[in-house]
């Protein structure tokens, strides 16, 4: 087929040219796809590439053979393959500013880390946090205060571990009062509900203060 003219409600004979589809051997310079009796593009196919100005959807497979750009925002709902490797979906939690406890029995929300999971997932959880203790040798404590599902964790403190949501990590640290340390946490969380995944910081000792500041992050990535 080397070209066809469109028609139908909303196309004016007038104006053919924008609604010119070539298909063929010939030149590679497609014309516009316009919509209504406006002069917007919906669709544009030129030399080498393919745009759309509205929003687009398959609901089979997209293949790209060359470059795709995209510079709104991008919705996928499917599985996302790169390279023949399938890229598995991550969302990234930064605490903003630092949250300070000086007590061991009431604890102070990370707000930061809060995280909505879909029912039935699993996630791998990763934190890498930067902890501190006013006073040298007192334990740094990270409580999971709700989520429902199965949670196992594990940090860089082989005492700190978690084996179902409601745990509690006592990180201790030879670090002297005042220097930061790291925190490292890993595992897998499956979530029974879309309850929401949140933490609290208690110091070991009551009255002395510990910190988890500001550029400590968590990230989770659904595995299936």
């Amino acid at each position: 087929m080397s070209s066809n003219t469109l028609s139908g409600a909303g196309v004016s004979p007038a104006n053919t040219k924008d609604q010119l589809l070539h298909i063929g051997t010939g030149s590679a310079t497609v014309a516009t796809i316009r919509t209504g009796t406006g002069i917007a593009t919906a669709m544009e196919l030129v030399s080498g590439g393919f745009k759309i100005n509205g929003t687009f959807e398959s609901t089979g497979n997209a293949t790209v053979g060359g470059t795709l750009s995209v510079t709104g925002a991008a919705t996928l709902t499917g599985t996302l393959t790169l390279g023949g490797v399938e890229v598995k979906p991550s969302q990234w939690k930064v605490v903003t500013s630092d949250v300070s406890c000086s007590s061991n029995t009431v604890g102070v929300a990370i707000s930061d880390l809060d995280f909505t999971p879909v029912n039935g997932a699993t996630y791998e959880v990763e934190m890498s946090l930067i902890a501190k203790a006013v006073t040298t040798g007192t334990g740094v404590q990270l409580v999971n205060t709700s989520g429902t599902g199965t949670l196992v964790l594990v940090s860089n403190d082989s005492a700190a571990y978690i084996s179902a949501t409601g745990g509690t990590f006592a990180a201790t640290t030879s670090a002297a009062g005042g220097t930061p340390f790291g925190m490292v946490i890993k595992g897998i969380f499956t979530a029974t509900s879309t309850a929401v995944l949140t933490w609290e910081l208690l110091s070991e000792a009551n009255g002395n203060q510990v910190d988890i500041l500001a550029g400590s992050m968590m990230r989770i990535t659904r595995i299936s």
